[in-house]
């Protein structure tokens, strides 16, 4: 079901596709989707920007009152759109919409006053592009101070949403009919976003949430640490100098975590590999 067939939809929602330099057909498929729907802009980089750059690119060539950074491979449930306008409606001043990515509840919006009250209930809940939809209206002029860390849509909703009301609303997404497989993972970049997560955490502070709050979030995401050093090795994170250094400078503060995680960093990812088949096996056989 196109979610166009409602003209009213149709000249609500604009579409702004931003091409990273891809060497694929994406502008041949764009064009033939903006013969039909001239509500669809497309801009090509002639160099790839990187992925902060690229989507504060997106989100500079917006005009609409509120914007959904979606990712590529997202699939959207029959009638999204029409929710998401009538919660825009109801919630005009509201500064961040999480969309919820987990399992359906039985609530479709649930409201939270400001960034703190968020992070006690959800914790990093909104990690994920396509979760975020941001009030134009509250967006910093500049984003260049989150270029580089691979979280600027999550550095963005925590700036934005720090001391107003934000939502996390139903889940928005269907799963795609087949799976693609994982290329923003590829050689290990996954440790690169922890370490920028935790720096987006750490310096919460200067945008008026409570240390309690941060130091509360930052023990979470250090309890996972290991699993995603892990995750990094299992995709291709080089046993390196300059990757140790990464992880002993960002988690110092958490030593029974970092011991943890350099004792996986160090040992061979096969067998990190036999011991996540062995974890999965227990898991099916207690289920």
């Amino acid at each position: 079901m196109c979610q166009f067939e409602d003209r009213d939809i149709y000249r609500q929602v604009e579409i702004i596709i931003s091409d990273n330099a891809s060497e694929d057909n994406t502008g041949e498929v764009v064009r033939y989707y903006q013969e039909n729907f001239d509500n669809i802009s497309y801009h090509k980089h002639e160099t790839n920007l990187g992925y902060d750059k690229n989507v504060e690119s997106v989100i500079t060539l917006a005009k609409g009152d509120f914007i959904w950074t979606l990712s590529d491979d997202e699939y959207i449930k029959p009638g999204s759109l029409i929710f998401l306008l009538g919660v825009f409606n109801k919630y005009p001043n509201v500064a961040w919409i999480c969309i919820n990515n987990g399992d359906d509840t039985d609530q479709d919006i649930r409201e939270y006053n400001n960034g703190d009250d968020w992070l006690l209930a959800m914790e990093l809940t909104g990690g994920q592009i396509s979760q975020n939809i941001y009030n134009h209206k509250y967006l910093p002029i500049s984003m260049d101070r989150y270029f580089g860390n691979l979280w600027i849509h999550y550095a963005l909703a925590r700036e934005v949403a720090a001391t107003r009301p934000q939502l996390l609303i139903k889940n928005l997404f269907q799963s795609p009919e087949s799976n693609h497989p994982c290329t923003w993972a590829k050689d290990g970049k996954i440790l690169l976003t922890i370490i920028g997560l935790n720096k987006i955490i750490t310096n919460l502070v200067s945008l008026g949430y409570k240390k309690k709050t941060i130091r509360k979030t930052l023990r979470k995401l250090a309890v996972d640490l290991p699993r995603q050093v892990a995750s990094a090795k299992i995709n291709g994170l080089d046993v390196s100098v300059k990757n140790f250094k990464l992880l002993f400078i960002n988690f110092y503060q958490r030593p029974i975590n970092l011991l943890l995680a350099i004792f996986i960093f160090f040992i061979p990812c096969k067998s990190i590999i036999f011991l996540k088949s062995l974890c999965q096996k227990r898991q099916n056989t207690k289920n």
